[in-house]
């Protein structure tokens, strides 16, 4: 309970940047050599392929994701390669850019229900904002902007800092229609990414002000999101004052919020 009240409230955040050492290097490559050639696949094709892609800077954001437990780290890394190439096939070999892997994305990107905001909480923390009402799942493919949704984690974790302390997600759904813009599947796609894949700490959920629609299929979306984010996962409600103070409780300041939601 004590990690899950930390991980809400920002309690403890060291601002010391946390080194990768060359022998805890050695030891993440050991740890990747006792996996089975069978399960990592995927990995050993982007060695072979891309060699410069699968350096010391990608695997020291593992580490730092799994607090430098080498073996977490190493089975993190093989799932999240072959998630890639699932995702992206053969452009999962080169470096995720607008101009390769997402060419396909570019106008989707423009209207991308998930975006990287440019401020961080009172913690250092990086905020994804969601809002479902760009997002029409007639139009879009789940699988497109599940695409978008790595591109931009993946520029946020070019921040060594957002790869120590983790991210929030803030979700805003008040001008949202959930009935026309939740998709299960993209949700369920989205969330096993963050949950099984991603090398992100995402530290708490956020939703603002849910429809009575929203409350109804609230159980599902705590399923889909998983056990531990489960805990971690904060209803907003009230006036616009009470909710910019509820913010503020958690660390993130009412200039963001209105910076999004007066957009």
């Amino acid at each position: 309970m004590t990690e899950i009240v930390n991980d809400l409230y920002g309690i403890g955040i060291s601002n010391k940047r946390a080194g990768v050492t060359d022998e805890t290097l050695r030891w993440f490559d050991e740890a990747l050599d006792e996996i089975p050639l069978h399960q990592k696949m995927s990995l050993v094709k982007a060695q072979r392929i891309n060699p410069n892609l699968v350096d010391k800077k990608q695997k020291a954001v593992f580490l730092r994701w799994a607090d430098f437990n080498v073996r977490k780290a190493a089975a993190r890394y093989v799932k999240y390669w072959n998630n890639r190439q699932e995702l992206f096939g053969d452009d999962a070999f080169f470096p995720l850019t607008l101009d390769r892997a997402l060419t396909k994305e570019n106008a989707i990107m423009l209207s991308h229900p998930h975006r990287i905001l440019t401020q961080k909480d009172n913690y250092g923390r990086a905020i994804i904002w969601g809002d479902p009402v760009p997002y029409n799942r007639a139009i879009h493919s789940k699988e497109s902007v599940l695409r978008c949704f790595w591109y931009n984690i993946h520029n946020a974790l070019e921040d060594e800092a957002v790869q120590q302390k983790g991210f929030i997600l803030i979700v805003d759904v008040r001008n949202g229609d959930i009935s026309k813009h939740f998709d299960r599947a993209a949700e369920k796609l989205k969330f096993h990414s963050i949950n099984e894949c991603l090398p992100m700490k995402l530290k708490s959920v956020h939703i603002i002000r849910p429809s009575t629609f929203g409350y109804l299929i609230m159980p599902i979306i705590k399923f889909i999101i998983g056990r531990i984010l489960r805990l971690r996962f904060v209803v907003h409600t009230g006036t616009e004052k009470e909710i910019l103070e509820s913010f503020s409780s958690y660390g993130i300041s009412e200039d963001i919020i209105l910076s999004q939601t007066r957009r």
